[in-house]
């Protein structure tokens, strides 16, 4: 299991076991790697991971247009904050924005 985002997440079957060694290949920066290590069938919940994961792109669409419609939202309440006279007299930045930066 290879990503860093939902868009570019993956599995892979790799034989990655060798003289009881593991190879593990390198990643990028933020990426993770995770693996499953199983000696015949993997489990359920993965084979469940794998197809919801082939639909992706077919939700992701929509997924992108909510967020970019939550940014534009945070986008205004920072403009908004800005403007407000004395505002950082009252509370700080850091309280303005608890709970509505959603990611």
């Amino acid at each position: 299991m290879k990503g860093n985002t939902y868009e570019n997440f993956r599995i892979a079957e790799i034989d990655s076991v060798k003289d009881g060694k593991l190879s593990v290949f390198e990643i990028d920066h933020h990426e993770f790697l995770g693996y499953i290590l199983s000696v015949d069938q993997p489990p359920n919940t993965l084979s469940t991971l794998q197809e919801h994961l082939k639909g992706r792109f077919d939700r992701l669409p929509p997924l992108l247009k909510e967020k970019e419609k939550r940014l534009l939202h945070s986008d205004r309440a920072l403009d908004q904050f800005a403007k407000l006279p004395n505002a950082h007299q009252f509370f700080s930045y850091t309280e303005f924005m608890q709970g509505r930066v959603a990611e």
